[in-house]
């Protein structure tokens, strides 16, 4: 076995040489084929796409869900028996009750909460509005992400969405009105558009006009430092009846279970179709290029080259194409998506760092897949057979 020396350190040269002759064979059958190479690149960009899209809603709505519940700042949320409060499973509670809630042993603050959904007429279009009617006074239950104007509103005055105003027209300063109510527009939300409505934020006071008079959809309530949530928990719910108390991380499971549960299914579907197509395009090129150099695999084979060595030609193939396909396809999407949702507001899609390295690891996985049955064809190339034709 021959070995090389430098310093301290040796190399075989067998092993040198293996590598060289793997790497110069594999990336010169690609730079042979270079409109197959783009053509197999593009496809993998937009499976990237489709991949990201879809994973992308499915992190924003379910990133918009928690905000809906944790943003409230509130330990506790009080409901109807067995009801969420979803669009689903609406929950309707009694005013009265809230003088009761606040002498619970544990409880320090309780606030009413409405959110109730309102189709209206806004510029001859039909929009469901989903009003959050909050106390002012305490302030739980109001806006949590307000980017434009003031994040606090008075009677009469009205937060919205940031995807209804640029769909509408609307701005800080003008006007929306609600089953003949005006309100002005004192500020605008972000990450409160639900795709099938649009969360609006006014007082308490207001939103009841809107709602069956004496009652509410929620009671939110701070736990006293001395107290667990469970012992609170329990303490309500032993003391009123046809109440259900929850944390404000299992309100938002419920509702993340009830409003996404039939959504995340077709986003995992149409996620593993991209990744469908990203390993039918690679092993598409793969076996056309096998198929196309057949005769000088055989000849390698027939000089000396192993099995494997020539595997290893494959799957080099293999990843750098798919490699390149995800690098390229993380670099543009991206901005792509960003550029769409100036067009199309209320396209959401959150794209996070692990989400990208989660794509990166998968294109590797996808390079070694798609080889498998382009390697498969090549161990039953026959060198004899080759020579034979010549």
């Amino acid at each position: 076995m021959s070995v090389l020396s430098f310093g301290a350190i040796s190399y075989n040269v067998e092993v040198v040489m293996d590598v060289i002759f793997m790497v110069s064979v594999a990336r010169r059958n690609l730079a042979h084929e270079k409109s197959k190479v783009a053509v197999s690149i593009g496809g993998i960009v937009l499976s990237v796409f489709l991949i990201l899209t879809m994973v992308g809603l499915n992190e924003a709505f379910s990133t918009m869900m928690d905000d809906m519940i944790t943003g409230a700042d509130a330990d506790l949320w009080i409901t109807s028996e067995g009801a969420s409060g979803s669009f689903h499973s609406p929950s309707l509670l009694p005013i009265s009750i809230q003088d009761n809630l606040t002498q619970i042993e544990g409880v320090s603050e309780v606030s009413p909460l409405i959110r109730t959904p309102l189709s209206v007429k806004i510029n001859d279009e039909k929009v469901l509005l989903y009003l959050n009617g909050y106390d002012i006074e305490t302030g739980l239950g109001g806006p949590w992400s307000v980017i434009e104007g003031k994040s606090e509103v008075e009677n009469g005055e009205i937060i919205i969405d940031r995807t209804l105003a640029q769909k509408q027209g609307l701005e800080v300063g003008g006007n929306l009105t609600i089953a003949e109510k005006d309100f002005r527009i004192v500020g605008l939300s972000d990450r409160t558009n639900l795709m099938i409505a649009y969360m609006v934020f006014m007082t308490f006071d207001d939103a009841k006009t809107f709602l069956l008079e004496g009652v509410t959809n929620y009671f939110l309530v701070k736990v006293d430092s001395g107290y667990t949530l469970a012992e609170v928990i329990n303490n309500i719910e032993s003391s009123l009846t046809d109440v259900s108390a929850n944390t404000s991380t299992d309100t938002a499971q419920a509702y993340k279970d009830e409003i996404l549960g039939g959504f995340i299914p077709i986003f995992y579907l149409l996620s593993t179709i991209g990744l469908l197509v990203g390993i039918q395009v690679i092993g598409v090129l793969l076996y056309s290029l096998t198929m196309d150099k057949a005769k000088e695999y055989g000849i390698l084979k027939a000089v000396g080259a192993t099995n494997p060595q020539i595997y290893r030609i494959v799957l080099e193939q293999a990843l750098i194409v798919s490699i390149l396909g995800f690098v390229i396809g993380s670099i543009v999407v991206p901005p792509l998506i960003s550029i769409m949702q100036i067009y199309v507001p209320e396209f959401l899609v959150t794209i996070t760092p692990n989400m990208m390295l989660g794509v990166s690891l998968l294109g590797i996985l996808t390079g070694i897949v798609a080889s498998v049955i382009p390697v498969k064809k090549i161990a039953g190339i026959d060198p004899a057979l080759v020579f034979k034709e010549a």
